[in-house]
């Protein structure tokens, strides 16, 4: 059985987050597996990669 790969993108602070824990538990409550990931997250290294890169950015843009 194939599965289904979902995405969801957007802006910071937009209800990211918020939307895949009810996708989550709406999917969990009709019985499928679910895996929920962030990108560049779900590790300690991508983690700290994503602070890395966000800080880079703040400093480059109040230059």
């Amino acid at each position: 059985m194939s599965g289904q790969f979902i995405t969801i993108e957007g802006i910071e602070c937009v209800g990211k987050s918020t939307n895949a824990k009810f996708i989550e538990r709406h999917s969990i409550k009709k019985g499928y597996k679910t895996l929920v990931t962030r990108e560049p997250g779900g590790s300690g290294v991508g983690e700290k990669s994503g602070i890395y890169f966000y800080l880079r950015r703040k400093t480059r843009s109040h230059q």
